[in-house]
Formats: structure tokens, sequence, C-alpha cells
């Protein structure tokens, strides 16, 4: 690869194996999405063999699968409304081909809207959420993942978690979490954490 540049591989699906898709973010030095990168300037490895016969496509406009995981535990009690307002802007400006679900989580987990192209249905879902109790993300993000593998229609299949990083109520152990996440067709997680005081190993990137 390029100097600075790093190839972060995100999902893989194998069900026409040996030929694997494996979907990849582009990097910079400051883990940014690099920009004007050329497939030509990119090598594929296995290992320290060259795969000669990869091709590399950019994803374009294909649509996403996209479940939003909000954190309505009592830490976030204060931030609950501007949550569903920033979190009900976000969804609007999504294209209207992508799929879209939202879960909360406390103490458990709640599927407030199914994937489904409805923004209305979404929102709506957004209206309802209150924070209360614990904090069981691990959980919240194990189910999450295996519900998108099970059900989601495109390609591309999205976390978009938002929390404050407390874990305290999870049965799924942190491993558990990330052997799922790499499972094939697993989504890819994003967070938006603001840290608090409460102890968990595992941080969703």
């Amino acid at each position: 690869l390029m100097v600075g540049i790093v190839a972060g591989a995100q999902q893989a699906n194998v069900g026409q194996w040996p030929r694997v898709r494996v979907n990849v973010s582009i990097l910079d030095q400051n883990e940014a999405p690099a920009v004007g990168v050329k497939a030509d300037a990119l090598e594929v490895r296995d290992g320290k063999t060259v795969v000669r016969d990869a091709v590399l496509r950019p994803v374009g406009n294909a649509p996403e699968s996209v479940c939003l995981l909000v954190d309505m535990s009592g830490s976030t009690y204060d931030a609950r409304n501007e949550i569903s307002a920033e979190l009900r802007e976000f969804v609007r400006k999504l294209p209207a081909a992508d799929e879209v679900c939202l879960v909360d989580f406390s103490a458990s987990v709640y599927v407030d809207a199914p994937l489904t192209t409805d923004r209305g249905m979404v929102e709506q879902g957004l209206s309802y959420l209150k924070a209360s109790g614990g904090s069981a993300m691990l959980d919240a993000i194990y189910s999450t993942a295996k519900m998108m593998r099970r059900e989601a229609h495109n390609d591309r299949r999205v976390i978009v978690l938002v929390s404050d990083g407390g874990e305290n109520a999870s049965k799924n152990s942190a491993d558990e979490v990330r052997r799922e996440l790499h499972q094939p067709e697993a989504p890819v997680v994003y967070s938006l954490v603001n840290q608090s005081d409460a102890d968990t190993d595992f941080r969703a990137r």
C-alpha cells in the first residue's frame, strides 16, 4: 500500500468460495477516509503472496443497511431529547434506498423499528425513546449484529452506536461480541461514544 494509507477489511462474503468479496475502507495516516486513491495504486496480498486476479471496485452509491443503536440507560437521561433530535436529522439525510432500523438499550435491548425504508416508522420509534436503568451495551451490539446478518437485504451493513460508553448489565462478553462482528456478512460498527466512568474493556470502532 502507499505510505500512510491503511486498508481495513470490514465485511466479507464467502458465499461463492473460493471467490471472496471483501468490503474495505481506505484510511489516511489520521484514520480519516482517504481521498483520490485509485485502484492501480493498491495491492492485495494473502499473507505475503500477491493476489494477481483480485478486482478492486469502488462501492459507489450502493444502498446500505443501517441500524441506529442508541444507549438509553439512566446516564443518558439529560441528553435524551438532543439524541433523538440529532438522530432524526441523521435519518432524514440518508439516501432513500437505504434501509434503516432503530434499536435502543438500557439493561435490556429493544427493537423500536425493524429494517425498513419507511422513515416515518423510524422517526416514530425515536419519539418513544426513554432513558432509565443500567447499560447492556455488549448485549445490544451482539444481538443487533446477529439480527442484521439474518435480516439485512444490502451487502453494506452498518451499526451506528450512540452511547456514553457505559457497560454494567450485559450477559455477553467482549470476546463473544468480537467473534460475532467477525462473522461473514457482519455489520461494521461506527461509534459515537462519550466515555463515562463505567468500566468496560470493549470499544466498538
